[in-house]
């Protein structure tokens, strides 16, 4: 069972955009978000939603299906078209196999029914958090690498690779074999450039 202080780990630094046309459902959950989640944007239609959707900062999107002005399945039709891979929720009151198929026809299968349960929406979440977590690692990891391909000869920039390196690999939780596999490359990476400083050094 997934316990709220496991999702927290991942999800205080993520952002949401909650969108949810029934006022009492939209506080109660945007509540329940907030105790876990670092910023909760909500919205009452699909079209006020799309028009706060930022990809630079909503991680996870979560939107009931029926909504006016614009339904759950049309907003999410229009941020995929703006981020392929979006993390979107879809939520509904009605287990409609046509909902349903328009919702896997755009590649989105986290459907959750209505009212939502607590436990179950901390378990859905907290598989996205972490999901969202790995993949900020593993962008972090290939940065750090691509900056250590164009490093010059300072001992300054060793430094700041070196230390970046040495902050990364010595996470407690390497998530994914992925991230495994990258922070044992970094590793590599690390020991070349301590020789490079040590050449450095040894020429002043």
């Amino acid at each position: 069972m997934v316990t709220p202080n496991m999702l927290k780990k991942y999800s205080d630094k993520l952002c949401v955009l909650y969108a949810e046309d029934n006022a009492t459902v939209l506080k109660m959950t945007r509540d329940f978000l907030a105790k876990y989640f670092d910023n909760v944007d909500t919205a009452l239609n699909g079209q006020e939603a799309l028009e706060k959707y930022d990809p630079n900062k909503h991680d996870i999107v979560i939107a009931d299906i029926n909504m006016p002005i614009m339904n759950g399945i049309e907003l999410s039709r229009r941020i995929l078209e703006t981020k392929p891979d979006q993390t979107i929720f879809i939520t509904s009151a009605h287990n409609d196999s046509d909902y349903l198929f328009n919702l896997i026809s755009l590649g989105i299968t986290n459907y959750m029914m209505k009212p939502l349960n607590n436990d179950k929406l901390t378990t859905n979440l907290y598989k996205a958090a972490k999901k969202i977590a790995h993949e900020r690692e593993m962008r972090e990891v290939l940065d750090i690498i691509h900056n250590s391909d164009n490093l010059g000869t300072s001992v300054q920039s060793i430094n700041s690779v070196i230390d970046s390196l040495a902050n990364l690999s010595t996470k407690k939780e390497p998530h994914s074999v992925e991230l495994r596999d990258a922070i044992n490359k970094l590793e590599q990476v690390k020991n070349h450039l301590t020789q490079l400083r040590s050449l450095v050094d040894a020429g002043r």
